[in-house]
């Protein structure tokens, strides 16, 4: 799930209106990770329940009038004997987000973050004129979600790109 609810977007995207842009790398509170977007970035956390239990979910957010760029990282709580299906999760993370922002698959496809292979998708969500462009990375039991969310038309832009292909694992 993206956003809980359509309201957190809209506080988000309010939110851009008050931050100042600057576009400098940043590196997540533990760095596992570093993205540029294109502004000052908040940092959150939840608690959320799945099947596997109690899930903790890590955000870097950058809100705007025109988009929220999100990084988000939960670790996959897995037994140390199971090995991950990747292909597997990926489905699950973007069918999961399908379902929860009610949005419709419009393309698939294999990307890469460095060395480091993913799957990109993006969605649209009807009746809003929204659109969701997304990499996942699945790195040890980490899922890292490299998100847009803005207006369609918007998530090809150079902006956009730009701060989707800024993403590394670091650790």
């Amino acid at each position: 799930m993206i956003f809980k609810d359509f309201g957190h977007w809209l506080c988000f995207l309010a939110l851009g209106f008050i931050t100042p842009a600057h576009g400098d790398p940043t590196i997540d509170d533990v760095g596992h990770f570093v993205a540029t977007f294109p502004g000052a970035v908040t940092h959150d956390s939840d608690v959320t329940n799945d099947e596997t239990g109690n899930v903790k979910l890590y955000e870097t957010m950058f809100a705007s009038p025109t988009g929220n760029y999100t990084v988000s990282y939960d670790n996959i709580p897995i037994p140390p004997s199971a090995t991950l299906n990747v292909a597997q999760v990926y489905q699950s993370a973007i069918q999961h987000t399908i379902t929860s922002d009610k949005a419709k698959l419009r393309t698939q496809a294999q990307c890469t973050a460095g060395a480091v292979a993913g799957e990109e998708y993006i969605a649209d969500v009807p009746g809003t004129n929204l659109v969701l462009r997304c990499r996942l990375f699945l790195v040890g039991g980490r899922l890292y979600q490299v998100i847009y969310a803005g207006f369609e038309g918007s998530e090809n832009s150079d902006a956009v790109t730009g701060f989707l292909d800024s993403f590394r694992v670091l650790r």
